[in-house]
């Protein structure tokens, strides 16, 4: 049996708690829509949807260029180390230096416009747009999805190209694992699974410092696949090839030399066990996605991914007071 309250006061007290409980729902609302976008809170997320539109785009963008996700790796691996992933690797001057496929800029650019339809110009970056994408073409690719944080700013300016250390031919393991260790990938499990991205993707501008087995075919096709046993899909093939000696190039060989037992013990565990390659290269590419965030004012949002909003390259005080 319910029970009744009568007399004025007792309605007052009523709608007294009403009006509590109402605030506090408001409240928890409120808290709900708190996200962390790049270490900070803010009231709402600018763009809730972007996840949904940049995953969308991929998928339907995969089913006409399987080569998409190794040509997002690569740009993805090649912006993060040039200086942090910051999207640098878009600005002209910066990508005439990378070997990387054109179709991944123009791609990221057309997401740009989706973006900016949705959502306004101002609410994502192109930095983040890139590391969903890459993130979203693995998973198209049948490897894992990883969680990623945004709240990325883009660089105003360029990098130093020839000042940045990316792994070159004829490089120990011993040496990748310092260079990796310098952004913050210090665990050599991180080196390993990040060389995994060669599970997609092919060498175009390097047949001559292919494998010498697949040397000839790469010179008289253009190309040639980095993993050559199932060269579209993202598994854990690239190592079982590695222990079969099908490494594509001296670094990825370098892994399984008998002068590197501990990188070798890892390529041998990933190649018997999937499931541990695809949590490890959840860890490492996440640390990946998270070298040297650009922030306001030093960063910017573009409204174009290939420009600066000011249409200049400039300095970070100059670029400051164009906002």
């Amino acid at each position: 049996m319910g029970v009744v309250l009568g007399g004025g006061r007792s309605a007052l007290v009523v709608a007294m708690a009403v009006g509590v409980l109402a605030a506090l729902a408001m409240a928890q609302q409120d808290q709900e829509e708190d996200v962390v976008l790049g270490g900070l809170y803010q009231p709402r997320d600018p763009c809730p949807q972007v996840e949904s539109i940049v995953q969308k785009a991929v998928a339907e963008e995969f089913k006409k260029n399987k080569d998409i996700t190794g040509g997002f790796l690569r740009v993805f691996f090649h912006d993060c180390f040039s200086g942090g992933c910051d999207a640098s690797i878009f600005l002209q001057e910066e990508w005439r230096a990378f070997p990387v496929q054109e179709r991944v800029r123009q791609f990221v650019n057309e997401i740009r416009g989706k973006v900016n339809k949705e959502c306004g110009d101002q609410s994502v970056s192109c930095a983040d747009i890139l590391a969903l994408a890459t993130r979203d073409a693995v998973a198209e690719a049948k490897g894992p999805r990883v969680p990623i944080v945004r709240g990325r700013f883009d660089s105003k300016t360029i990098k130093d190209v020839s000042k940045i250390p990316l792994p070159g031919r004829g490089l120990p393991a011993s040496f990748l694992i310092r260079l990796f260790a310098g952004f913050g990938l210090s665990d050599p499990a991180d080196l390993v699974a990040l060389s995994g991205a060669h599970t997609v993707g092919k060498t175009r501008n390097a047949c001559g410092v292919a494998n010498p087995d697949f040397r000839d075919n790469c010179m008289s096709r253009g190309s040639q696949d980095l993993d050559v046993i199932t060269p579209v899909v993202f598994d854990n093939q690239y190592f079982v090839g590695l222990n079969r000696g099908l490494g594509m190039f001296d670094t990825d060989r370098e892994l399984v030399s008998d002068e590197n037992p501990t990188t070798k013990k890892l390529v041998l565990t990933y190649a018997t066990d999937q499931n541990e390659f695809f949590r490890q290269w959840g860890v490492s590419f996440r640390k990946l996605s998270n070298v040297n965030w650009t922030s306001f004012p030093v960063g910017e949002i573009r409204r174009d991914c290939t420009r600066t909003n000011s249409g200049r390259l400039s300095s970070i005080i100059d670029g400051a007071a164009d906002q």
